[in-house]
């Protein structure tokens, strides 16, 4: 019995994740889009770590600056460039405070 009431517990949150979640199969995190090393700035520390692309960095939708659902691709780099030094658009939410990243795509936040 006790386990019958585990097994509907577990099914039961499985079912609310799956209705009430983009993306059931991971949680989702705060982050700053562009944000590479996590110090609350976009900056150029951030564009050189893209141009790097250290395989480190957990959150690899930080690294989608574009949002375009490719991570660390030379049109992240240019996008960001873009932004920091010719005044181009800025990245997509979540910038420039932390959010949830609103776009489903197969990237961990």
């Amino acid at each position: 019995m006790k386990h019958i009431k585990k097994f509907l517990t577990f099914l039961i949150l499985g079912i609310g994740i799956s209705l009430f979640s983009n993306n059931p199969a991971q949680a989702q995190a705060l982050f700053i889009r562009g944000d590479i090393n996590c110090d609350g700035v976009v900056d150029t520390v951030d564009l050189r770590l893209i141009l790097r692309f250290l395989p480190s960095v957990n959150c690899t939708d930080r690294i989608d600056v574009n949002d375009n659902g490719e991570a660390a691709t030379p049109s992240d780099s240019i996008y960001l460039a873009n932004y920091l030094f010719f005044g181009g658009p800025p990245p997509p939410h979540p910038f420039p405070t932390c959010g949830f990243d609103a776009t489903a795509d197969p990237l961990s936040w």
